[in-house]
Order: C-alpha cells, then structure tokens, then sequence
C-alpha cells in the first residue's frame, strides 16, 4: 500500500521584532512610561494573538496534512493481478517443461528452453515468475550474496558487446560499460562463478536473428552459443513465433534447445464449455474488485459442475482483449481502478465502453467498441473468427 508522500515543514512561523522607541522629551517621561506600558500591552495582547493565530495555523496544517497523508493509492496489487494468469494450464505446462530442463541441468551438453508467443501472451509473466523464485535462493557468501538467476531482455542494438553489457548490470559488475575484448568476457564468466548463477534468462530473443530464413546467424547469437559451452548453464529464451527461425539457422543450436513451448491467446469457442478457461480467469480477476459484483462472476461450481452465467458480457470482453493475458489483466485493472477511486463507479457497458476506448491497444483488429455494439454483432464476429482460425480471435 502506498501512500502519498509530502514533506513535512513546520508551519509558518511569526516573529515580532521589538523596537525600542527613545523619548528624547524627558518632561514626557510620564506619558513616555504610560506609552510604553500601553506599547508593552499592545505587544503582549499581539503576541498572544499571534500565537493563538499561529498555533491555530499549525492546527489546521496537521490536520491538513494529516488528511493528504491519508490519501492513499488504490491498494492495486498489480503482482498479484498479473499473476492470475499463471493459474491457466498452459503456463503450468510450460512450468513443467521448464522443471524438466532444469532437474536435466549439470550435464555435459548444454540445455536451452525456448518459449514463444505473440505480444501480450503472458511470456515475460512467466519469466519474471521463474526470476524471482529462483533468486528467493539467494545465499550469503559473506560480504556479497549469490545470484541464482539473472535475467536479461534483449538490448536496442543486439550485439555481442550490448548483450554482454546487459549481463554485467545483471550481475551488478561496476563497470558494464568497459565491455570491449575478451577481457569482458573473462570478467563476466568469472562474476557467473563466482555469484552460482544457475539460470540465464534472455527475453526478446527475437531481435538477435536475422529478419528472414535466409539471412546469417548473428554475433549476438553466436556469442549466446559461446555462453552455453563455457559456463553450461541452462538458458531460458522468450520471443515472438519468429524465434523459431533458430532451429533453421544453426543447427548446432537447434539441438540445445530441447524444451519449447508456444503459449497463445487463452482458449475459447462458441460452447460454454468452451468459454471455461477465460471465465474461470476473468472470474478470478473480478474477486479482486473493492466489492463483489454478480455481473462479473462467469463461472461458479455446483457439485464440480461449471454453472456458466454473464456469458454475454464474457463475450464482449473476450473480443475487446482479443483473448491475450495481458489485455485481460490491463482491462480488470483499469476497472479496479475505477472502482477504489469512486466507491459508486459501476462498471456498466457505458463505462465499459469508455475503459475500452481510454486502453491502448487491445484489440487492433476490429474496427469498432465490443461494448457499444448488439450482442448479435459480437456472435456474428465470433463465429466468423471461429470458422477461420479455430478459437482465436
């Protein structure tokens, strides 16, 4: 829970700067003491006031500030929100691909796992996952800690030297920059040694290929392929489907990489039973709101029989997000929002239809608002996505 911060100044405080009034006129001297008696009063009934005024001040700056101490960022876990998705099945199974990769780690030959999925399929979800488990193994070697797994995305300019800086920061080595000759690379095995790392993970593995089949293996990849076989540690890569063009350009690397996995959009179809998976998460995703809205509650359970209801909604939910994790999550957190800023926001189909206009992005292939047009569109489009390309949209 975060709180807004302010600093904390002192009130303004006033100062009386006494002045002290000569009378020159010494036969004056009777009104002089009666003057600087009335003077002294004066100044004392001033200071009095002033005090109570400023104390007064003071009370209401504490309690002002008190009250903008009190304003609080809607208490979004966006960790937790994000990782609802791994609840799906197909994130377990590439848990357990991966788990099998790892438990095989130690031999001789090198071991890589490639996971790929378009953008917003949850691939970085799943990686930061494995990154902070991992490192939640992290152990005192005295005046440093060691770093299990280190995690990397792939640099604007996917070079050897960039790649190799990447991991130094990685790594915390204070210098990354001077990463130029074997000298880095000897620095940057030696820091993997001595910090146990176990696991490399390398996201946007895409951008060190070549653009097409046919062009050459680049140096960021073969300095990738240089890693594997002087430090054996798996290495965990995540791209775009355009990743598997590896398999074609060496075919050396093809056969390290024994694990891989495709994650997609979440699963759907026209029958309700169809509709499970993508219920069961926006389901999920609701029980997160402030309060508890029936509207939003998909799939419930009778005697371990899925009860489907709001399916309509489900469906127009399921076109604005085109399917993908992360337009889900960015969709029920907008929501969220909403409703922890104002406790009578309603997430009706006017106010869904303003959310779906104000996120960027998630849907680029229709050309209008799912929540603004009949439920007879959304079954139209649908059941023309369907007949094209199986359950996606």
């Amino acid at each position: 829970m975060n709180t807004l911060q302010h600093t904390n100044e002192a009130p303004c405080e006033f100062e009386t700067n006494s002045e002290t009034f000569t009378n020159e006129n010494q036969t004056m001297s009777g009104v002089s003491e009666m003057n600087t008696n009335q003077l002294q009063t004066t100044s004392e009934t001033l200071t009095l006031t002033l005090t109570s005024e400023n104390e007064t001040m003071s009370e209401k700056n504490e309690m002002l500030l008190s009250q903008q101490q009190t304003v609080i960022f809607p208490p979004l876990n966006q960790k937790v929100m994000a990782e609802i998705i791994l609840m799906n099945d197909q994130f377990k199974q590439a848990s357990n691909k991966f788990m099998e990769m790892m438990a095989l780690s130690g031999q001789k030959v090198p071991l890589a796992m490639l996971v790929v999925g378009d953008a917003g399929t949850g691939k970085s979800t799943f990686a930061t996952k494995i990154h902070e488990q991992c490192n939640q193994r992290s152990q005192s070697r005295g005046s440093y800690m060691t770093v299990p797994c280190i995690m990397v995305q792939s640099p604007k300019q996917s070079t050897e030297s960039k790649l190799i800086e990447q991991l130094l920061i990685a790594l915390g080595d204070i210098s990354p920059k001077h990463n130029k000759g074997d000298s880095a690379k000897e620095r940057l095995y030696s820091l993997i040694a001595r910090l146990g790392v176990e696991l490399i993970i390398i996201d946007e593995i895409h951008d060190f290929l070549p653009k097409t089949r046919k062009g050459s293996i680049t140096t960021g990849m073969l300095f990738i392929k240089e890693l594997m076989s002087k430090t054996n540690i798996p290495i965990l890569m995540l791209g775009t489907p355009h990743a598997k063009v590896i398999y074609e350009l060496s075919a050396e690397f093809a056969t390290r990489i024994r694990f891989n996995f495709e994650m997609t959009r979440i699963p759907f179809g026209m029958n309700d039973d169809d509709k499970f998976d993508f219920a069961e998460l926006a389901s999920a995703y609701a029980e997160c709101f402030p309060r508890e809205l029936k509207s939003f509650r998909f799939v419930s359970f009778e005697d371990d029989t899925p009860v489907y209801s709001n399916l309509n909604l489900l469906d127009k939910i399921y076109v604005a997000t085109a399917g993908l994790p992360r337009g889900l999550r960015d969709f029920f957190l907008r929501i969220h929002l909403k409703m922890t800023l104002d406790a009578n926001y309603s997430p009706n189909l006017a106010n869904l239809e303003e959310i779906y206009d104000n996120v960027a992005a998630l849907n680029n292939n229709i050309d209008f608002n799912p929540f603004k047009v009949t439920n007879a569109k959304i079954q139209d489009y649908l059941h023309t996505q369907f007949i094209k390309g199986g359950s996606r949209v």
